[in-house]
């Protein structure tokens, strides 16, 4: 028999711990950084969030506007951290764990 001290709400206790299992923990998914904007659409789109990226784009001001248009419409990949990413996701009032949901999802599709 192993035993030893523990406190668990204020009370010292005594353990046997020679018949504990360990518990393995796998190490966290760590978040995709760069989908493409196939896998990011279609993310978007299982969200109900599609249709509200371009009006989001609209309300930024100028310059950022034009440039959210361009690479919306351009580029081949997301980068999670880009600035216009970041911006968007302020407008469409995602939280950074919405947003890393979003990019989660879209590395499955």
């Amino acid at each position: 028999m192993s035993l030893v001290s523990i406190m668990k709400d204020g009370v010292f206790l005594q353990v046997d711990i020679s018949s504990v299992q360990p518990v393995i923990v796998p190490p966290p998914t760590p978040i995709p950084q760069v989908v493409t904007m196939r896998q990011a659409r279609l993310a978007l789109l299982q969200q109900g969030l599609l249709a509200s990226v371009q009006p989001a784009i609209d309300a930024l001001d100028e310059p950022h506007s034009s440039t959210a248009n361009i690479e919306w419409e351009y580029s081949q990949v997301v980068e999670r951290n880009r600035a216009i990413v970041l911006m968007l996701a302020q407008v469409l009032e995602l939280t950074d764990d919405d947003l890393d949901a979003l990019f989660t999802l879209a590395d499955t599709l």
